[in-house]
């Protein structure tokens, strides 16, 4: 089934390759990674950040989801080599983001490859701790946080995140049809019934739990990593941030949207309020203060 959908892709390539650009030769001509982001993902957060941090030169390419499909098939599969993501997230697929295409042509797959791409500058994720980060913590944050953002009494907040980084067509469409098309989107994110998202609260309190017994409880530095934060420590961090809600979050740049949405909805609220308080929330924004 995924060979067929990556051959069905592969087949729109040729098209695609006509209305957005090669970032191979972007790259190359800027000597700087180019970063393609859903620009409020987590996921693609840790994938800037740790760029950031490990002091690597990008351009990021940020898309609305949806119109993120073109430009991600192009950069995965517009080479002579499928760069399809492994992440235990998502599966084999081609339309994930983020995805680094670096200057000698490289392609970063996901944020753990970009992980392991600055490993020599931050160091390493412990695989225990990537597998619960990347299979449960990553993937449970996003249902809670979507299961806030796609209420119907918070649809100002979310159109104004996922307007972000759209044009004049796109902002007319979604006035005509963005109610629709975030129902679409509360079915692809677990979030149409309220017993899914109480399950994956309860699955994600279990597996920062873990975390905390395993990594947090008895640290005897500061950070993962020692006196600075690392990888691990960003890792855990990003892939904590949407039931914390850093100011930091993405270095500020949803603080207003995230803020009223605090404001508005006070389960989110309590939400937030009730990860701040865990061990793993407080190393969380830590992190966040320290180095984003």
């Amino acid at each position: 089934c995924v060979h067929r959908y990556v051959c069905r892709s592969s087949q729109m390539i040729p098209l695609f390759k006509m209305v957005v650009p090669s970032y191979g030769k972007l790259a190359a001509k800027n000597k700087r990674a180019q970063l393609l982001t859903i620009p409020y993902s987590h996921y693609c957060e840790l994938g800037a950040w740790a760029l950031k941090a490990a002091g690597d030169q990008f351009d990021e390419h940020p898309y609305p989801p949806g119109l993120h499909v073109p430009p991600t098939l192009v950069a995965r599969l517009g080479g002579s080599v499928r760069a399809l993501s492994t992440s235990s997230a998502v599966g084999t697929t081609p339309t994930t983001l983020p995805v680094a295409v670096l200057p000698d042509g490289t392609v970063l797959v996901d944020s753990w490859a970009i992980l392991t791409h600055v490993a020599p500058a931050l160091g390493g994720v412990p695989d225990e701790l990537r597998e619960l980060l990347d299979g449960q913590v990553g993937v449970l944050t996003r249902q809670l946080v979507y299961w806030y953002l796609l209420k119907a009494t918070n649809h100002n907040v979310w159109s104004s995140l996922y307007l972000s980084e759209a044009g004049c067509s796109l902002s007319m469409l979604w006035t005509l049809s963005g109610r629709a098309i975030s129902a679409r989107f509360r079915s692809m994110f677990r979030v149409a019934n309220e017993a899914d998202v109480i399950a994956a609260r309860d699955k994600l309190r279990a597996a920062v739990q873990t975390i905390e017994q395993t990594f947090l409880d008895s640290l005897d530095t500061p950070f993962l990593a020692g006196a600075k934060p690392g990888a691990a420590d960003i890792a855990l961090a990003a892939m904590m941030a949407p039931v914390v809600n850093p100011p930091e979050y993405w270095g500020g740049r949803w603080n207003e949207q995230l803020t009223l949405l605090v404001q508005q909805d006070a389960a989110y609220g309590q939400e937030v309020e009730s990860w701040r308080s865990r061990t793993a929330g407080q190393h969380c924004l830590k992190v966040y203060r320290t180095c984003r």
